[in-house]
């Protein structure tokens, strides 16, 4: 079974459901949305800046729980997950938003709909494309996701 996995092409955030487009990336530990070049300015920092020693712990491999969602550059990834064999892009630059497992308060993915993440302060809807529900299903399940 791979580390990480691309589930989807499209998210969307907030309260006024913005749409994005970019890889969404799954993994046991976190969700990765990547968001495009184009998008990320018109994003700006609407999720939130780097905070130094809270992201050491997701970024590092460190045991210690991540419990924020984080707005950083691909680059900042630490290089271990970038050079990972199953990492499934290549882009080595944008923005990505890290939504660790920590953070996440609720996930829900309906039979008819999209994957909803609930953080404490944000929602997030992944749209994976219509007929790749079960496989991303199966893998959300096989990484312990309670889908």
């Amino acid at each position: 079974m791979p580390k990480y996995k691309r589930i989807a092409n499209k998210f969307m955030l907030g309260s006024i459901f913005k749409e994005y487009h970019g890889p969404v990336i799954a993994s046991r530990e976190a969700f990765y949305l990547v968001v495009n070049v184009s998008a990320a300015a018109a994003m700006g920092g609407v999720v939130g800046g780097l905070v130094g020693v809270a992201i050491a712990g997701v970024l590092s491999g460190g045991k210690k729980e991540q419990t924020d969602v984080l707005d950083i550059d691909l680059a900042e990834l630490h290089p271990d997950i970038l050079r990972d064999p199953d990492w499934p892009i290549r882009q080595q630059t944008g923005r990505v938003i890290l939504i660790p497992r920590g953070a996440i308060k609720k996930i829900k993915y309906p039979w008819w709909g999209s994957l909803d993440i609930q953080t404490a302060e944000r929602r997030f809807s992944i749209c994976p494309m219509v007929f790749y529900r079960g496989g991303v299903v199966r893998f959300l399940r096989e990484n312990e996701w309670d889908v």
